[in-house]
C-alpha cells in the first residue's frame, strides 16, 4: 500500500513540477512585479536594462508597469516597440495599446494602425472597430429619450442589463 502512496505521490510531483517551475522568478524586476509592486519593478527593470538587455516577457512587464503607475506614454512606447519586433505580441496587450493611443493620440492614429495592420485582427474585430467608429462619428444628441427601468434579479453577481441601439441588441454590466 505505501509503494502505492509513494508512486501516486511521485506521479502527482512529475506533473505538478512543470509549472510551478515554469513561474520561475527570473530577477528582481520580476519578483517586483509578480508582488504587484509596480513602482519598485520599474526601478529593477531599469537598473536590468543598464547590465544586460530584458526580455521580451520583461518589457511587456514593464510597459504593464508603467501602465499601472499611469505613464501610459512610456507604456505606449514600450508596447508600439514591442508589436513592431513582434507581432506575435498577445492580443490583451494589443488592446491595452490601441487604447492608449486612442486615449493618447486620438482616433485616427488607432484607425490607421488597423488599416495598416489588417492580418493582425480578424474579421470580427474589423466589424466592431466598424461599428464603434461609425458610433463615435455621430453626433451627440442631447435629448435622453430612454428609460432605466430596475430589474429585481440583478445582483452584485449577476447582470442583466439589455440595451438597444439601432435595432440591434447590445449587452451592457457594470462589472470590471
Amino acid at each position: 500500500m505505501s509503494k502505492h502512496l509513494l508512486l501516486l505521490g511521485l506521479g502527482m510531483w512529475a506533473i505538478m513540477s512543470p509549472p510551478l517551475l515554469a513561474q520561475e522568478i527570473r530577477s528582481k524586476g520580476d519578483k517586483f512585479f509578480s508582488e504587484f509592486s509596480f513602482e519598485e519593478a520599474i526601478a529593477e527593470y531599469k537598473k536590468e536594462t543598464t547590465r544586460t538587455p530584458l526580455t521580451f516577457l520583461q518589457i511587456r512587464n514593464l510597459a504593464e508597469a508603467y501602465e499601472k503607475t499611469g505613464n501610459e506614454t512610456e507604456a505606449l512606447y514600450l508596447l508600439r516597440d514591442l508589436y513592431q519586433r513582434d507581432t506575435s505580441l498577445p492580443k490583451t496587450y494589443v488592446n491595452r495599446m490601441l487604447n492608449m493611443e486612442l486615449r493618447n493620440e486620438g482616433v485616427q492614429k488607432v484607425r490607421d494602425f488597423i488599416s495598416k495592420n489588417p492580418d493582425a485582427f480578424g474579421p470580427q474585430v474589423m466589424e466592431n472597430a466598424a461599428f464603434n467608429y461609425d458610433i463615435a462619428s455621430q453626433p451627440i444628441v442631447e435629448e435622453n429619450n430612454f428609460q432605466i427601468i430596475p430589474v429585481q434579479i440583478n445582483s452584485p453577481h449577476a447582470d442583466f442589463a439589455p440595451a438597444f441601439f439601432k435595432g440591434d441588441l447590445l449587452f451592457t454590466s457594470s462589472r470590471s
